[in-house]
C-alpha cells in the first residue's frame, strides 16, 4: 500500500515538474521547447533585442512556452513600430530618434484568458550621419553680359543648409561661375561666343560615417548674340512706322524677327551660332499701308544702324472672296483674281471680305524702291545681276489682318506697268524671296499696250526683269589720310538701266563691282561714312577706277531724283565763299574749293530721272547755305510723285518732296546753318518760289551754257497712273 502511494506521488511530482518547467521561468528566461501546458502557466520564453540603428530595420521575433495560440499585444509603441500576429516586433528608427521609451509586450492564451504574461524593455537606437541628397538641375543659359542665379536644391535630415553645414563645391566651372555657402549658382557671362559646358555641383556634410559626397551634373550654355538694331520709317516723310514687322534671316532661314517700337524703332537678337557670316543678312521690314523694304547687309555691317524706309502703298482695295476681281490702282487694273482663290495660313478657304495692297514700282523714277538687291541665282548657284522693267506690289489680308495666299492650284493675272528703254515683248518674271534676299525666276511675261501680262501662283514684289552680260569695275576705297578701307560697301546704279548692285572692299580696300556692258554706272562707297559718287562709262571689257573712292565722316550728300518730265531739273547749291562772297555750285560750275574744301556737283543728267549729286567733304566757313531746284527744261510741271531730295546730313536722311500749291520754276528745299563752332542746324524751307533762293532778283535764272533744248514732254504708263498718286501725303 505505502509502495503504491509512493509510487503515485512520484509519477504525480514528475508531472508537475514538467508543467513547471514547460512555463519558461519568467520574462527573463531563455528560449525553450515548449510542452504541452496542460492547466499550468504561459510566460515569453525570449529574450528582447534592446538596440536598434537609425533607418535599418529592427526586428525581434517574441516566443513562449505555449503549445497553444496566443495573442499578442503591445503597450506604449513608438509611431511606425509593427507587432504582427504570430509575435514579430518590426521598427525603422528615424532621423532624431534616439529611443522607444520604454514599450510592453504582452501575450495572452486566446484559449484562457488567464493565462498570459508580459516583457516590458526600452530600444536605445544609434544615429547615423545621412547622406545629402542633391536635386537635379535643368539646363541652364545665361546670355553674355547677362547675370542669373539658380539655388541648389538640397535635403539633408542630419544637417540645415546655413552656410556651415552643408558644403559645395564645382567641377568644371566655367569662368565667372560660382556657387555660395548656401548653394546658389551664380554666373555674369562674358563670353565673346556661344559656348556649352557640362558642370558637376558636388555637396557633402562633413562625411561622419563614411556618407559619400552627392553630386549632379547640369549644362550650363552661354549665349553670345548679336543685335540688328535700327528704324523703320516712310520713305518720303521720315516719319517713324510703329508696329512695323522686321525679319533677319541669313543662309535662306529666318533667324528672328520683331516689332518696332512706338518710336519705329528696332532691336532684333541673333544667336552667332545661327549665323553664316561669309553670307550677307537678309533684314526686311513690311507694315499696314506701307510697301516692304529689304536690305542686305555684311556681317561687318551689323555695327551700324540700319534703317529700313517704306514707301505708302498706292491703293487699299476691299473685295468679295466669293467673286472673280479686278484690283485697280487709279483705273487701271494691276491683278485679277478668281472666285474663292485665297487660303488662310492654316490652309483654310476663306469666305468673307478680303482687303489688299497694291504698289507700283517704276524703277526708272526710284530704283531704291526695289526691295533687296537686284540680283537672282542661276541653276548652277551663282549669283547675278538682273535690269527691271516695272514691278509691282500685292498683298492680301483677311478681315482680322491674317495674311493671305493664293490656294494651291490658284493662279492670278497681273499687269506690271513697263518701263526702261526699249522693253522687250517677252521677259521672265522674279518674285523678291525676303528670307533669301534674292530674285527668284518663275513664269514669263508679255508685253501688252505698256503692261507685262503674265501669271502668278502667290503673291509678293513680282518685277518684270532680265539678267543682262556684265562686265567688272575695279577700284579701292580709302579714308581721307588715303589708308585704306576694308568691307566698305560699294554701290553701282545704272544710269541708262534699271539695275543696280554692291560689292564690298578686301583688306587692302580693293573692291570688284559687276555693272552692264556698254552703259553708264553711277558708282560710289560707304561703311559708316561715305564717298563722292563716280561716273563710269562701260564697254566690253572690265574697267579700273584709277583713283580711289575717299570715304569722309564729314560728307554731306545730297541726291535729286525725278521723273522723265520735266526732262532736265537742275540742282543749285549756295554758301559763304570764305572771302565776304558766296560761291554757286551748279551745271556750269560744278566745283568750288571753299578754303580748301572742295564742294562738288558729282552728277548732272540732263535727260530726265537724274540723279543729280552734290557733295560737300566738310563745312569750313561759317554761314548759311541753301539747296534749290531749278526748271531749266521742258513743259511739265515739277511732280510732286515723282520727285525726291535726299539729304544725308551728319549721317541722318531726311527725304523732300515738292509741296503742294502750284508749281513755278524754282524750288527752295532747305537751308543749313553752320555755327561758328561749325556745327550744322538743317531747316527745312520746302516752298515754291519765282525768285533765286540766294538772290534779290526777282525771276533770276541762270542763262543755258550748252544745255539741251526743251523738248515737248509725253508722259510714261506709270507717270500717268500716279500723277495725282503722291508717294508722300
Amino acid at each position: 500500500m505505502n509502495v503504491q502511494w509512493s509510487k503515485k506521488k512520484l509519477i504525480a511530482t514528475s508531472i508537475a515538474s514538467i508543467l513547471l518547467a514547460g512555463c519558461g521561468g519568467g520574462s527573463d528566461g531563455g528560449s525553450s521547447t515548449p510542452t504541452d501546458p496542460g492547466n499550468g502557466s504561459l510566460s515569453i520564453t525570449s529574450t528582447a533585442v534592446t538596440t536598434a540603428t537609425e533607418d535599418i530595420l529592427y526586428q525581434y521575433q517574441l516566443t513562449t512556452d505555449y503549445a497553444d495560440a496566443v495573442s499578442y499585444s503591445g503597450t506604449n509603441l513608438p509611431t511606425e513600430m509593427t507587432l504582427s500576429t504570430d509575435g514579430l516586433l518590426t521598427w525603422t528608427p528615424v532621423e532624431n530618434v534616439l529611443t522607444s521609451d520604454e514599450i510592453t509586450i504582452n501575450v495572452e492564451s486566446n484559449s484562457d484568458n488567464t493565462l498570459k504574461d508580459s516583457q516590458s524593455f526600452t530600444i536605445q537606437v544609434t544615429p547615423v550621419n545621412d547622406p545629402v541628397v542633391v536635386s537635379s538641375i535643368q539646363p541652364l543659359s545665361v546670355e553674355s553680359g547677362q547675370s542669373i542665379t539658380h539655388q541648389i536644391q538640397v535635403t539633408d535630415p542630419d544637417d540645415e543648409n546655413n552656410g556651415t553645414d552643408i558644403l559645395f563645391s564645382l567641377r568644371n566651372a566655367p569662368a565667372g561661375l560660382t556657387v555660395s555657402p548656401t548653394g546658389e549658382l551664380s554666373i555674369s557671362s562674358t563670353a565673346t561666343a556661344s559656348i556649352d559646358h557640362s558642370v558637376t555641383v558636388l555637396v557633402q556634410d562633413g562625411l561622419e560615417d563614411n556618407a559619400q559626397v552627392s553630386e549632379t551634373t547640369f549644362d550650363l550654355s552661354e549665349l553670345f548674340y548679336y543685335y540688328v538694331n535700327g528704324q523703320v520709317a516712310s520713305y518720303y516723310t521720315n516719319d517713324v512706322i510703329p508696329a512695323s514687322t522686321v525679319k533677319v534671316s541669313n543662309d535662306g532661314q529666318l533667324i528672328n524677327q520683331g516689332q518696332t517700337t512706338a518710336e519705329g524703332t528696332y532691336s532684333i537678337k541673333v544667336l552667332d551660332t545661327s549665323l553664316d557670316q561669309s553670307l550677307p543678312l537678309i533684314v526686311s521690314a513690311d507694315a499696314v499701308g506701307f510697301s516692304e523694304a529689304s536690305e542686305a547687309k555684311s556681317f561687318g555691317e551689323l555695327s551700324s544702324e540700319i534703317n529700313l524706309f517704306l514707301p505708302e502703298v498706292h491703293a487699299s482695295v476691299t473685295f468679295d472672296s466669293q467673286a472673280p476681281s479686278n484690283l485697280q490702282v487709279d483705273n487701271e487694273t494691276l491683278v485679277t483674281v478668281e472666285a474663292q482663290s485665297f487660303v488662310n495660313q492654316q490652309g483654310e478657304v476663306v469666305t468673307g471680305d478680303i482687303s489688299s495692297e497694291l504698289f507700283i514700282i517704276d524703277p526708272s523714277l526710284d530704283i531704291d524702291l526695289m526691295p533687296g538687291e537686284m540680283v537672282t541665282e542661276t541653276p548652277q548657284g551663282d549669283s547675278v545681276p538682273i535690269e527691271s522693267f516695272g514691278a509691282i506690289t500685292a498683298t492680301f489680308t483677311d478681315s482680322e489682318g491674317n495674311d493671305l495666299q493664293l490656294a494651291d492650284g490658284k493662279v492670278a493675272e497681273v499687269r506690271i506697268p513697263a518701263s526702261g528703254n526699249n522693253p522687250p515683248a517677252t521677259i521672265p518674271l522674279f518674285y523678291y524671296d525676303d528670307i533669301q534676299g534674292i530674285w527668284v525666276e518663275e513664269g514669263t511675261a508679255t508685253l501688252e499696250n505698256g503692261y507685262y501680262v503674265g501669271q502668278v501662283s502667290h503673291f509678293t514684289t513680282w518685277n518684270a526683269d532680265r539678267i543682262y552680260e556684265t562686265i567688272y569695275v575695279d577700284g579701292c576705297v580709302v579714308d581721307k589720310e588715303d589708308l585704306p578701307i576694308a568691307n566698305a560697301r560699294i554701290r553701282s546704279e545704272g544710269v541708262d538701266y534699271n539695275g543696280r548692285s554692291s560689292a564690298y572692299s578686301d583688306d587692302q580696300g580693293v573692291f570688284r563691282i559687276p555693272v552692264r556692258q556698254e552703259s553708264t554706272v553711277l558708282i560710289s562707297a560707304e561703311s559708316n561714312y561715305q564717298s563722292r559718287t563716280e561716273t563710269v562709262h562701260t564697254n566690253t571689257t572690265d574697267k579700273t577706277i584709277t583713283e580711289c573712292l575717299t570715304l569722309d565722316d564729314a560728307t554731306t550728300k545730297i541726291q535729286l531724283t525725278w521723273g522723265e518730265n520735266p526732262r532736265d531739273l537742275d540742282t543749285h547749291f549756295y554758301g559763304p565763299d570764305g572771302q565776304d562772297g558766296r560761291f554757286h555750285v551748279y551745271y556750269s560750275n560744278k566745283n568750288f574749293n571753299q578754303a580748301g574744301n572742295n564742294i562738288y556737283l558729282d552728277v548732272d543728267d540732263t535727260s530726265s530721272y537724274g540723279p543729280e549729286i552734290v557733295t560737300i567733304p566738310d563745312y569750313t566757313v561759317p554761314g548759311t547755305y541753301r539747296y534749290a531746284i531749278y526748271k531749266y527744261s521742258g513743259n511739265g510741271e515739277i511732280r510732286h510723285n515723282e520727285t525726291k531730295v535726299e539729304l544725308i546730313l551728319e549721317g541722318n536722311r531726311t527725304v523732300f518732296t515738292p509741296p503742294e500749291g502750284t508749281a513755278t520754276r524754282w524750288w527752295h528745299v532747305f537751308e543749313i546753318e553752320v555755327a561758328a563752332d561749325l556745327t550744322q542746324t538743317l531747316t527745312p524751307i520746302n516752298i515754291w518760289s519765282n525768285t533765286d533762293p540766294d538772290s534779290a532778283n526777282e525771276n533770276a535764272a541762270p542763262q543755258a551754257q550748252s544745255r539741251s533744248a526743251d523738248v515737248t514732254e509725253s508722259k510714261g504708263i506709270a507717270e500717268t497712273l500716279l500723277e495725282e498718286k503722291y508717294y508722300a501725303k
